[in-house]
């Protein structure tokens, strides 16, 4: 198991835990911009079981809520166009 860690963190630069989060969160941000907008639902599709322990993540990584992500990245669509 150690060794399939190491090489994981060695070819990815990171470890697995961080980037299987950093593949959930890349897929709650396609959801958003597809249009869901249950953050819940988001977050259930996206693979965390608490919306939020998800809020918590996402604010961590993206330094914005999932809905003021969302409503930044809306506001910056519809200025656009």
């Amino acid at each position: 198991k150690k060794y399939i860690s190491e090489a994981f963190k060695r070819h990815t630069g990171m470890c697995f835990s961080m980037y299987l989060s950093k593949l959930r969160l890349n897929h709650a941000v396609r959801m958003m911009n597809a249009g869901f907008t249950s953050i819940k639902e988001i977050s259930s599709f996206s693979g965390f079981s608490d919306p939020l322990y998800f809020s918590k993540v996402f604010k961590r990584h993206f330094g914005l809520t999932p809905r003021q992500f969302r409503e930044e990245h809306l506001a910056q669509r519809m200025g656009k166009k």
